[in-house]
């Protein structure tokens, strides 16, 4: 099985409170659950910026504006994309 989080963890922004916390209790939360279930697996995955419909509720504008700027920043110069993700 396979967890996700985010940078939320380290910082979460105004009315993300509970996705922050909910981020920063994932990986503690797979150490635990990774001896119980054996042979069940669990992992968490910290993806970085992803094309989701998390970003929604962010105009478009600001949305494409923060999806280049991130792209620029990475060595691939493209956000991710859910098969991205999936694929792994």
């Amino acid at each position: 099985m396979a967890l996700t989080t985010g940078a939320a963890r380290r910082r979460s922004l105004p009315g993300t409170t509970v996705a922050g916390a909910l981020c920063g209790a994932m990986e503690p939360l797979t150490r635990a659950l990774a001896p119980e279930p054996a042979p069940l697996r669990f992992n968490v995955v910290a993806p970085g910026v992803v094309r989701t419909d998390l970003w929604r509720e962010m105009g478009e504008k600001h949305r494409g504006g923060l999806f280049e700027s991130v792209a620029g920043s990475l060595p691939v110069g493209r956000i991710g994309e859910p098969e991205d993700i999936t694929d792994a």
